[in-house]
This record gives C-alpha cells, sequence and structure tokens, in this order.
C-alpha cells in the first residue's frame, strides 16, 4: 500500500507539534497509508505553501527502486 500523509496548518487543528517537536500522525491516517508504528518515514516540506508531506518507507523504496531501474535500463 503506498499514500502520504498531507500535513497543514490549522488554528483549531486538533494536533500540535509537541515540546519535543515532535509531529504526532493520527493512527487512522498512518494506517490509511500502511504506516506502523515506529516506522520510518520521510519528512518533504513545501515551505512556500506551508505544508509538510509524509512519506512511507515503503513508497520511498519502491520509488527508488524504479528510478535504480531506470538508471540501470532494467524493466521495473
Amino acid at each position: 500500500m503506498t499514500g502520504a500523509i498531507l500535513i497543514t496548518p490549522a488554528a483549531d487543528g486538533a494536533h500540535v507539534v509537541g515540546i519535543r517537536e515532535e509531529l504526532p500522525l493520527p493512527a487512522a491516517a498512518r494506517h490509511l497509508c500502511g504506516i506502523a508504528r515506529g516506522e520510518p518515514v520521510l519528512l518533504a516540506a513545501l515551505p512556500r505553501r506551508n505544508r509538510i508531506v509524509v512519506h512511507p518507507s515503503n513508497t520511498i523504496a519502491a520509488v527508488l527502486a524504479d528510478l535504480h531501474a531506470r538508471i540501470l535500463g532494467e524493466p521495473s
């Protein structure tokens, strides 16, 4: 399963960056994207749009595998 979580600011949002600067990801959102608790993710900042995109590790692995296959001229 692949997907991403888009994080946008909201003054009345239910989730906030914690005192240790951790960013909580709701379980339902993690489940939809196939992100297991404690699994590494890639955070991509989009500062001009004031957004953060959370990419699960399985998505990153698939993108890199496709890229490496193209670089090596192999079928994906």
